[in-house]
């Protein structure tokens, strides 16, 4: 074989195995960097899905709540018993509102609360015989909506901690305003449904700046400086440990603990002051599951990218030595015989 020939083979396959390096060197890169990037990518989904979660189900609480307080104002019990004065007859009438909805909806914690234009508690649902006291120093929402006459909604602290509350006025047949109408959602359903729906733990912290309005929890258990404004039943301990280091009012993507994957959400009032804040935690165990599965994808698209590139190298050295490397080859010997 001739130096010439030894030289086009040199020509032909150096390039290749160089071409075959370049390949196989940029599929390892970018298998690598989307391998890398699989957890980051994984827990930012997790990370908007349960925000998005929390902020649809905040939000149904407000319309259920603007909803109710706009029908019950029209409710002729609740327009009479404001106009003329008479306690007897919202009494019954709002009572069985509330049953009716702990029997036939999701909604199971349902309070109603009547207010006569002097802004002093009217009928409460939930103990009627307690009436009279004068909420003008400290309940703003009803003062806005004497102000406006308008219905809205929005998250306050009251005697049993976090609510929404949709307030609605309510007007005699003249259109002068004889009092508000009240009507009062928990939170029970926002933390069972994140259980049932993504399996997520959660915590209302009030900030204890605001715990004197709230009496009948005064005695639940406490975060640093936030009351946990929510049933014993429902407080996951173990949550609660995994953000003991870390500062909630400070969080503003999301915290990897022992245990949960945290985030944490402001909840404001309605002239846009922090009250406290919502804690939202999904194990770990399960994400981390799902992070494992798409690693393993990536990893057998970075071999199929490999081997498809393999497989191209070698069908260019295969063409090459068809087509090149014998013709020439079969060229040199006939020229030697000649």
């Amino acid at each position: 074989m001739s130096k010439e020939f030894t030289s086009i083979s040199t020509k032909v396959y150096i390039p290749l195995a160089i071409l075959f390096a370049i390949i196989i060197g940029l599929t390892i890169a970018i298998g690598a960097r989307g391998v890398s990037e699989v957890k980051a990518d994984i827990y930012a989904g997790v990370n908007d899905r349960i925000k998005l979660f929390y902020e649809q189900a905040l939000q149904e609480k407000s319309s259920v709540g603007v909803s109710n307080a706009i029908t019950l104002s029209f409710d002729d019990n609740i327009r009479d018993s404001l106009s003329q004065n008479k306690r007897e007859l919202a009494v019954n009438a709002v009572k069985d509102m509330s049953k009716k909805f702990k029997a036939d909806t999701k909604f199971q914690n349902i309070q109603v609360h009547l207010h006569t234009k002097e802004i002093k508690s009217f009928v409460r649902s939930w103990k009627p015989e307690d009436f009279g006291q004068d909420l003008s120093g400290f309940r703003h929402t009803i003062k806005e909506v004497h102000a406006t006459k308008k219905a809205f909604a929005a998250i306050e602290v009251g005697d049993k901690g976090l609510s929404m509350r949709g307030i609605a006025p309510v007007l005699n047949s003249s259109g002068e305003l004889v009092g508000t109408v009240e009507f009062i959602q928990a939170f029970m359903s926002v933390i069972k449904d994140a259980k049932n729906d993504i399996n997520s733990s959660t915590l209302f912290l009030l900030k204890e700046s605001h715990a004197a309005n709230a009496k009948s929890i005064a005695n639940n258990p406490k975060y640093k400086n936030f009351l946990i404004a929510q049933d014993a039943n429902t407080i996951d301990d173990a949550l609660i440990k995994d953000i003991t280091n870390i500062d909630i009012a400070a969080l503003k993507g999301f915290y990897i603990g022992d245990k949960y994957f945290i985030i944490s959400k402001p909840i404001n009032d309605f002239k846009g002051d922090t009250i406290g804040y919502l804690v939202a935690g999904k194990e770990l165990s399960q994400i981390n599951t799902a992070v494992n599965a798409a690693k393993q994808t990536a990893y057998l698209q970075v071999a199929l990218m490999a081997f498809i590139g393999v497989l191209m190298i070698g069908v260019i050295a295969f063409v090459t030595n068809v087509v090149v490397k014998k013709p020439i080859q079969k060229l040199e010997y006939m020229a030697e015989d000649l």
